[in-house]
């Protein structure tokens, strides 16, 4: 699946990350591999790739009815083309609770989707917070991906005030539903038992450019996961 052209086939993705879904099942060990961007955004939808990779129990929210309306985020339709006024942000929480491996790279922890209506906005600024009782240098690098695996922010790191401002300018488009989902590395000598939460805090942490009003039952924040060795 060729992702550095532009949009990928929503049906290409699901199938893909039902294809990982069975071999994280075989084996669960690969999972970290099957962690890339091509399917990225359909496999958080389902639910599969962190559940597996991180030891966490999988929360699937309703994927099998609505993955393929899901995974064509980015697409027309998405939100009420009527509404002018707003952009809607929630969380999806890929598990209820999770484990990092140490040494571990690219693991989707957390997915915010956004319903666009009917303008194109673009996010000029989004802070990302972390909380828990681990360190922000238990964390390298932390990017945040789109609907079609491609970075649209970062790489970044937590400061010592615990986050990260991505000031990358991207593109969120009209009446589109689109999904945005944040990966961390963890670091060799991350802290074992270290605990980790990421959100959203509140609409002033979201710039967009024409402004205007972010609803969303802030703060957006996802699942705990914890440090845990190889």
């Amino acid at each position: 699946m060729n992702i550095e052209g532009g949009k990928t086939s929503p049906k290409a993705e699901v199938q893909q990350a039902r294809t990982d879904k069975q071999a994280v099942s075989a084996n669960p060990k690969q999972s970290n591999k099957l962690l890339d961007n091509r399917s990225l955004a359909a496999a958080a939808l389902m639910g599969v790739i962190a559940g597996a990779c991180c030891g966490g129990e999988v929360e699937v929210h309703n994927a099998d009815q609505n993955i393929e309306e899901d995974a064509g985020a980015g697409g027309s339709g998405g939100s009420d083309a009527g509404n002018c006024d707003t952009i809607k942000w929630s969380v999806h929480l890929l598990v209820t609770s999770g484990f990092l491996p140490v040494g571990g790279d690219n693991i989707a922890v957390t997915c915010w989707p956004v319903e666009v209506g009917c303008e194109k906005h673009t996010v000029e600024e989004l802070t990302i917070t972390r909380t828990g009782v681990g360190m922000s240098t238990d964390l390298g690098d932390v990017k945040l991906f789109n609907n079609y695996g491609q970075t649209v922010a970062g790489p970044g790191s937590f400061n010592s005030d615990n986050k990260v401002y991505y000031t990358d300018s991207f593109d969120l488009g009209a009446n589109a539903k689109d999904l945005l989902c944040l990966t961390v590395d963890i670091m060799p000598n991350a802290e074992i038992g270290g605990q980790h939460a990421f959100s959203i805090d509140s609409p002033s942490d979201i710039t967009l450019n024409p402004p205007v009003e972010v609803e969303g039952d802030f703060p957006l924040t996802g699942s705990i996961y914890t440090i845990a060795g190889q």
